[in-house]
Order: structure tokens, then sequence, then C-alpha cells
């Protein structure tokens, strides 16, 4: 901080992160590990904050998360859960509180990295929910562990929508994510005509918020949406379907994309 370089606390985080490593005794002690990590990382996200040195706390956020994410599958024992559960939050409340610092106390408006800080926390967090509670097993809870997560990405984005009204950017990126995490679900959960018309019905709603709320990406969104469920429609499902479940998959999607067309076409100046 006196000499205001971000190559001395480069150094001195890479001494840090490799201390334990130097000294362990290997005695399997995650929370002792991960505590001291916690700390240190405070210790960068508050340098980061102080200084604007954003890439230490970019450097922070991915050492983390990789070495949590890496423990999860080498050192993880069962017993260990309700550990991993408490750690894994702390280091997203870390980060994320870390992404946004600068419009929380000072009201700066967020950088475009801030908000890349903010959408690759939220993908760390999915990816360690899902090694936490595959139980060894992964696949174990996709779709339930998938749900929660975009549950969560929806109620972040209404939340930056009534804390950060002006921070659409934000807004759009987190509500993107939900929009993925959803879709994944809907795949995760169900499988083959279930999947298709579900699809389909999710891409209605996707266009039909666009049109209300005047925003083009989710309008966009329900567009690739809907080339994506035909495309399963033809490659995927075409020799698993019955003749009647695929003659009212594609007058479906047919008949969707032809209002969809014609509508659009119509009120395109008014959008």
């Amino acid at each position: 901080m006196r000499y205001d370089r971000q190559e001395i606390a480069a150094l001195g985080m890479v001494g840090a992160y490799g201390i334990p490593f130097l000294i362990s005794a290997n005695n399997g002690r995650a929370d002792l590990f991960f505590s001291y990590i916690i700390f240190i990382n405070v210790g960068i996200v508050f340098l980061s904050f102080k200084k604007k040195l954003r890439i230490m706390s970019w450097l922070a956020l991915l050492s983390s998360w990789v070495l949590f994410i890496s423990w999860r599958f080498f050192k993880y024992e069962g017993r260990e859960q309700w550990t991993s559960i408490i750690l894994m939050g702390i280091f997203y409340l870390l980060f994320m509180i870390n992404a946004l610092a600068y419009r929380l106390v000072r009201s700066e408006p967020l950088t475009i990295g801030d908000i890349q800080q903010a959408v690759v926390n939220n993908i760390a967090l999915y990816l360690s929910s899902l090694a936490i509670f595959g139980y060894g097993e992964f696949g174990t809870h996709l779709a339930s562990t998938t749900g929660y997560v975009a549950v969560w990405m929806m109620l972040l984005a209404y939340l930056s929508y009534v804390v950060f009204k002006a921070e659409n950017v934000l807004q759009q990126s987190l509500a993107m994510q939900a929009v993925v995490l959803i879709t994944m679900f809907i795949g995760f959960y169900w499988n083959g005509f279930f999947v298709t018309i579900l699809w389909v019905a999710f891409s209605i709603v996707l266009f039909a918020w666009g049109i209300i709320s005047h925003r083009s990406w989710p309008r966009l969104a329900a567009i690739l949406l809907m080339i994506v469920t035909l495309g399963k429609l033809v490659f995927f499902d075409s020799s698993k379907f019955s003749p009647v479940q695929k003659i009212t998959a594609y007058l479906l999607i047919g008949a969707l994309l032809l209002v969809l067309s014609f509508f659009y076409q119509k009120k395109r100046t008014t959008i």
C-alpha cells in the first residue's frame, strides 16, 4: 500500500497462498486450510478496493475457487459436507461484495470488469454446488442443484433491479444466467417429448417478456432457444418420438415461428 505497486502485492499473494503447502503436515484439516485462505482473501479484497488493484481480486477469485473445487474432487469426505457448504457461501459472498464494492460504498457505476467478476463468481458457485451435492457421483443431484441455483440467479437479478436500477448490464447478465440455468434444468429433469414442449413454452414466455419489457435480449434468447429446440427435434428426437409426437412438435414449433415472425414484422417499429 505504501509503494502502491501491484507487482509487490502479487508477489505477496503468491507467497501467502504458498505457505500452507510448504508447512502443512497433511492432516486433512480443510477447515483450517480454507479459513486461512479466507483470511488472506479478506486482505486481498481490502487491498484491491483501497488501491483499485482489480487484478488482485481476479487472482484471488480464480485461485480460491480452483483450490476449493480441486479439494472437493481429491480430498473431500462425506462428513465434511456442512464445512464445504459454509466455505462455499463465504467465498461467494466475499467475492460478490468485492465485485459490487465500488457501487455499494462509493456509488460509482459498475465497470465491465466488475460485472464480469460477478458473472464468473456465479459460474463458480454453480460448479461448486454440483461438486458438493453430487456426493461423489456426478449427476446424482444434477437437476435439483441446477434448479436451486437458477432460482437464486432469478432472485439476484430481481434484487439488482430493485437496488441498482441504473445498472442495466448487470441485470441483463444475471437474468441471462438464470435463463440458461432454467433451460438446463428442463433438459436435466425431463426427457424426450416433454423437454421439447417445455422449451417451446419457455420460448413463448421469453418472447412475451421481451415484448412487454421492451428488451431485445429476451426476444433473441427466445429465438435461439427455438432454434436449439428445432435442432434437437430434427437430429436427436426423430428416431425416438412416435409419429403423433413428431407431428405435434413440428406443428407447435412451426406455428409458433410463423406467429412470432408475423408479430415481429408488424410491431418491430414499436418494439
